[in-house]
């Protein structure tokens, strides 16, 4: 159970750490920067990895979905995930098929030249933020129904005197 346990926790705390570094780009730049594109690029994949980790697995790389491992060790979340996924957005599936697999996971030369422009991109980066913040939620809320995966739901907190975008206390950069 702690295979998948683990991949998963990495990829969630992977797009958190990418979101730390977006919001200061998409604020000094907007969306259309370069930057904030390869970095929307990196959120797009992993976030469809966290999907597949959580709800396929990899046969390819022989490794079991989370709800895999649960199941075979009698985790009470597995309901939890299984709902979940019912009332993850569909057009999703539009950014899976049109966006990641086609211009962030390898460029296809059949894509249309506009398409690289994130303006035209079938949903908003917010809306897809949204849906990435909702499976981090159901994943959240099944890992608290037991105490082996309850680490997962530790909420991040800062160390003290550590050198941090998100700790207003911490030292910067000047002060090492």
């Amino acid at each position: 159970m702690q295979d998948a346990s683990l991949r998963v926790l990495g990829l969630c705390m992977m797009m958190r750490q990418l979101g730390m570094v977006l919001v200061p780009i998409i604020a000094a730049e907007g969306c259309g920067s370069v930057r904030a594109r390869l970095l929307h690029e990196l959120v797009i994949i992993d976030a469809f990895a966290l999907e597949e980790a959580v709800y396929d697995g990899n046969p390819r790389g022989n490794t079991a979905s989370l709800v895999t491992e649960w199941a075979a060790e009698n985790h009470p979340g597995v309901p939890l995930l299984l709902a979940g996924r019912a009332t993850l957005k569909p057009a999703r599936i539009q950014w899976r098929d049109q966006i990641r697999n086609k211009l962030c996971a390898h460029m296809d030369l059949d894509v249309p030249a506009d398409m690289l422009d994130m303006a035209n991109w079938p949903l908003a980066p917010e809306d897809f933020h949204a849906a990435i913040e909702q499976l981090c939620q159901i994943v959240v809320q099944a890992a608290r129904t037991d105490i082996r995966t309850r680490f997962m739901t530790t909420p991040v907190s800062p160390i003290r005197g550590a050198l941090g975008l998100a700790r207003v206390n911490a030292p910067n950069w000047a002060d090492t």
